[in-house]
């Protein structure tokens, strides 16, 4: 199935279709899932809750095979990369049992 001209954006060769914007509503809906104030004001990803991890590490997957190399310079994909990094590095230390050790939830 082609995308049609209403879901591209921008006038570049690699643009961003539909279906890769619907995967990046469904990264963003799993990492909210996650997201926590961090000393009363900054957002944070913070989330033990083990299947939640899992979705959203098959959400990054998802939305990281849907890119091509070419839309890796595209704001769309730029601003997705901070919040794919955040869950990351937290899901990493709860693996490590560093998000245990400092009481965090």
């Amino acid at each position: 199935m082609r995308p049609s001209k209403d879901s591209k954006q921008g006038g570049r060769g690699d643009s961003i279709t539909g279906h890769v914007s619907t995967l990046r509503q469904r990264l963003f809906h799993a990492l909210s899932l996650g997201i926590s104030y961090y000393d009363g004001k900054e957002l944070k990803w913070k989330c033990t809750d083990i299947e939640i991890q899992r979705h959203v590490i098959r959400s990054i997957a998802a939305f990281l095979d849907s890119i091509s190399r070419g839309m890796v310079q595209h704001s769309f994909v730029k601003e997705s990369i901070p919040h794919i990094v955040g869950a990351l590095v937290w899901i990493l230390k709860c693996k490590s049992g560093a998000c245990f050790e400092h009481g965090s939830k």
